[in-house]
């Protein structure tokens, strides 16, 4: 079991290795990893909040199971992200950490990479930003993740996280309206790219730019 929190703090690991030798053993080592799994959960859940802007919302984490990236490439993908607060304009999310299983290149993540992942935010919505009803009316919404990133270096597969030192980023803008479907099916989020922008700052040789070019 492996737990993790974002840069900007110490990271925390967390491994549980159990030797199940009797039926009593067993229910005993599902005990505690569950114990362990729920204590894990809330400390990252805590380290992670940290890591947004004031004013923002820890997210959590969500996984993508065999996510299709623009690329060709497929694989499991869990990724962390914060959400602008009420009151804060333009309505937008940050991607602090990507993780990318196996069927993907998980050494080399790339903007495009980003960009598809950020973009498959807006169109999920966990926010639940407002989403006006198309044709009429959109609403703009960034996506947002550092310029720079580095692998956590828990063994050397962990996630890729913002490259400490670093404070470039990468913003894509997308306007969004929505179209309406039978219950208890959510709203379909049709968005539209608008413009990107960023402040690449990637020098240290153990980082990757992952900026669109």
């Amino acid at each position: 079991m492996i737990c993790w929190a974002l840069p900007h703090d110490l990271h925390t690991l967390l491994n549980l290795t159990v030797s199940v030798q009797s039926e009593d053993s067993m229910r005993q080592a599902s005990t505690l990893a569950v114990v362990l799994a729920i204590a894990c959960m809330a400390l990252c859940t805590q380290r992670a909040a940290a890591q947004c802007h004031p004013g923002w919302v820890n997210g959590g984490c969500v996984t993508w199971p065999n996510f299709p990236f623009s690329n060709g490439q497929h694989c499991d993908v869990t990724i962390c992200y914060c959400f602008t607060g009420p009151g804060l304009m333009p309505k937008s999310y940050e991607i602090n950490s990507v993780l990318l299983g196996s069927g993907c290149d998980v050494n080399n993540p790339d903007g495009q990479m980003m960009r598809d992942l950020g973009l498959a935010l807006v169109k999920a919505n966990p926010a639940g930003f407002t989403c006006p009803t198309c044709p009429s009316m959109s609403v703009q919404i960034n996506t947002g993740w550092a310029s720079c990133v580095t692998r956590d270096p828990i063994n050397g597969s962990g996630p890729w996280v913002p490259c400490p030192g670093a404070e470039g980023a990468c913003i894509d803008a997308y306007t969004i309206c929505c179209t309406s479907n039978p219950p208890p099916m959510p709203p379909t989020v049709w968005p539209t790219f608008l413009w990107h922008a960023n402040t690449s700052d990637c020098t240290d040789p153990n980082c990757r730019p992952v900026c669109p070019q």
